[in-house]
């Protein structure tokens, strides 16, 4: 069976056994499934099974011990092709044959218990098992271990006649190839926050045997081999990157990896000769000729500094470094500003120690800077926006972090930072157009008063957004933002009952999302608002799922995307999908401006999942947060219903009727529209007791 051990204790002679479980013995049983070749021994004696069928058998015990699978199940993947009585024959066959095999002086693994089957943890380490245990941890060595273990695809190589089983197998190879892809992609930061560029770029070589096509690698190995300053090798590997995206998927890198080869083509050997710790032959106090880059004429650009290390820990340079790239990279989703990332403004900030000078240099409006400072094993990182034009700090945050859990937190950190930032952008961005004479605002200046009166969340906010957002459009028709912000509007204008059609308010929507998508394929709102459309114009659950799961992964610092997502997956009928989504918002971005709609989407999920208790909870938060906002009140309305609390259930409904008269069942069919009717009938059943007529 090879070499993977794992620590057990002796086998007492007298211990029991009742029905396959030891009651007070532990035995050394090692299901070895990951690479090859897979089996199962005891201690260093490997142990013949009768059939490939019975190793799968065992993975499948093995990847359900928290839920024990039904021998219905069971029959269904292994045996489903065949008559009932000949399948339920075939399942017993199989289960005495693997218990035979396995017994040993009484000591058993596989359990059954009426009508489930499932291992003994206490009598077998499964190499699955402490992969993921490891794959969880933040300690480097762990995630080392993690990556150890993982020797190549579950049951590699081993396919069966039933399709039933080889589609699970395959869901669960890819599952464990991206938890085996996260493990590499932690330690390679570590490595490269660390300073062992070697280790990095090997880990990083794994990345992309384990997914190719995943560009998130290749911008690790880029930026790997740009801070060593072999620049060219960077950008030849883009250029490979392209070809390989174009032969296997025919697209282009996406918006993210494109930047990063601009910023690292424009940063040109000053920016090289000091990632090298050493001087550039000439350092001007103003440099003669500035880089090439990316800055969109009248928007907000956003510069991204180093941040400093004021420790005397050299190591710490490497982690700053990494929180700025990863900074970069999170403001770069947005889309709607451009961002100058460090490769292009570390030489400035080299040379000129006047921040507002390297704005002006790079025409930029805002900098983003920040601090690392060490204090025993406690880090201190301090972030900063400023508004280059007034001078004035925008913002300030100070987070500390134990030292040995950064690796786990970094991420964490970044994504807490970003969603930080980018709304305080939007917010200065909006009070500048505000203080321009109406005669001198542009379509840029219209867009952000159209995101201030959006933000009001009223019907006559909205109103006044489409129009400001119609001007945009009329004065720059290729301003992609424009489209896809109209998109947003016309979709609340429907779903919040404030159209007199809101079939037509999604139509339009879908229009404009799509016209955003023609001018900017990478726009994650359009493809947000997109997912959603799919959802209530066409109820295509599968694309809807598929292009707001897509805005998240185009901007996962968003919380309208991940709310998007959410209501993509509750509507399909996964609530418990939905929640964690959810939860992230409310972690990340407790200023979201559609709070009182995130909470009223996390009651519709308990509702759903008929915890109606959480389901009352969530929902009067949101009644607490926006009392406007009428998508609260049917939730809360079923919710109390449900719990027996008529009172108050008929008074949600009562304030929810005039607020909007012309709620009813056809208006509710018309945008709840759920994948499983039983969902429906919860929250109907549930309005009826309050009050609701019947149709």
């Amino acid at each position: 069976m090879g070499a993977w051990t794992s620590p057990t204790s002796p086998v007492p002679a007298d211990a029991g056994v009742e029905n396959g479980r030891g009651t007070d013995r532990v035995c050394d049983y090692r299901l070895r499934i990951l690479g090859e070749p897979s089996g199962i021994g005891r201690g260093e004696v490997d142990i013949n099974l009768a059939s490939r069928k019975s190793l799968a058998l065992l993975t499948y015990l093995a990847l359900n011990r928290h839920q024990p699978p039904s021998r219905d199940r069971l029959i269904d993947l292994f045996w489903g092709e065949r008559f009932e009585q000949q399948a339920r024959q075939s399942l017993r066959q199989a289960v005495y044959g693997l218990r035979r095999a396995l017994d040993v002086d009484g000591i058993n693994p596989i359990v059954t218990a009426g009508e489930t089957v499932t291992l003994e943890p206490a009598l077998i380490t499964v190499d699955v098992w402490e992969f993921e245990r490891l794959a969880a941890s933040e300690s480097s060595s762990d995630l080392e271990a993690a990556a150890a273990l993982y020797r190549g695809p579950l049951l590699a190589n081993l396919r069966l006649r039933e399709s039933s089983f080889n589609e699970w197998l395959d869901l669960e190879r890819a599952r464990l190839r991206e938890v085996a892809w996260q493990v590499q992609y932690r330690l390679a930061k570590h490595y490269k926050a660390r300073g062992q560029d070697a280790d990095a770029l090997a880990t990083v070589q794994r990345l992309l045997d384990l997914d190719p096509l995943k560009e998130k690698s290749h911008r690790l190995y880029m930026r790997i081999l740009a801070k060593q300053g072999e620049r060219a090798q960077a950008l030849q590997h883009y250029h490979r990157l392209s070809e390989l995206l174009r032969q296997e998927l025919d697209v282009e890198p996406d918006f993210i990896t494109m930047r990063l080869y601009e910023e690292i083509k424009a940063a040109g050997e000053p920016a090289r000769a000091s990632r090298l710790g050493e001087e550039p032959d000439e350092s001007p106090a103003v440099p003669a000729a500035r880089p090439e880059r990316f800055v969109a004429p009248l928007r907000a650009a956003v510069l991204v500094l180093p941040f400093k290390n004021v420790g005397e820990t050299s190591e710490l340079e490497y982690l700053a470094e990494g929180i700025a790239d990863d900074i970069t990279t999170g403001l770069s989703c947005w889309r709607w500003f451009p961002v100058i990332g460090t490769n292009s403004s570390r030489y400035y900030s080299n040379s000129i120690t006047d921040l507002a000078e390297i704005g002006r240099q790079l025409d930029a409006r805002y900098a983003v800077t920040g601090t690392i400072r060490p204090s025993g094993q406690t880090l201190r990182i301090r972030a900063e926006l400023t508004d280059l034009l007034t001078h004035h700090q925008l913002w300030a945050r100070r987070y500390d972090v134990n030292f040995n859990e950064i690796l786990g937190v970094q991420d964490d950190l970044v994504e807490k930072i970003v969603t930080s930032i980018e709304p305080l952008v939007e917010r200065a961005e909006q009070e500048r157009s505000l203080r321009k004479p109406d005669r001198d605002i542009t379509a840029w200046d219209r867009v952000m008063r159209a995101s201030l009166h959006r933000a009001k969340m009223t019907r006559p906010g909205m109103e006044k957004a489409i129009d400001l957002l119609h001007e945009a459009i009329a004065i720059d028709p290729e301003l992609s933002i424009a489209w896809a912000r109209l998109a947003q509007c016309y979709w609340y204008d429907g779903i919040l009952g404030w159209s007199e059609s809101p079939q037509r308010s999604f139509e339009e929507s879908d229009r404009c999302a799509n016209r955003a998508l023609a001018l900017d394929e990478l726009d994650w709102m359009a493809h947000a608002v997109g997912g959603l459309n799919d959802l209530w114009m066409r109820h295509d659950y599968n694309a809807s799922l598929e292009r707001t799961n897509r805005a998240v992964d185009m901007n996962p610092s968003s919380s309208f995307a991940r709310h998007a997502a959410a209501c993509s997956l509750e509507f399909a009928g996964q609530p418990s999908d939905a929640l964690p989504h959810l939860r992230i918002i409310m972690r990340l971005d407790p200023r979201y401006s559609s709070n009182a709609a995130m909470l009223a989407d996390m009651s519709l999920c308990y509702l759903q999942l008929e915890q109606f208790d959480d389901a009352a909870i969530c929902a009067r938060k949101a009644m607490s947060v926006r009392p406007d906002y009428p998508r609260a009140y049917p939730r809360f309305a079923a919710a109390a219903a449900h719990l027996g609390q008529i009172s108050e259930a008929r008074a949600a409904l009562d304030a929810l009727l005039e607020m909007q008269p012309g709620f009813c069942e056809a208006y509710l069919r018309e945008t709840y529209p759920f994948r499983d009717r039983r969902h429906f009938d919860i929250l109907l059943e549930g309005l009826r007791i309050a009050g609701l007529a019947r149709e």
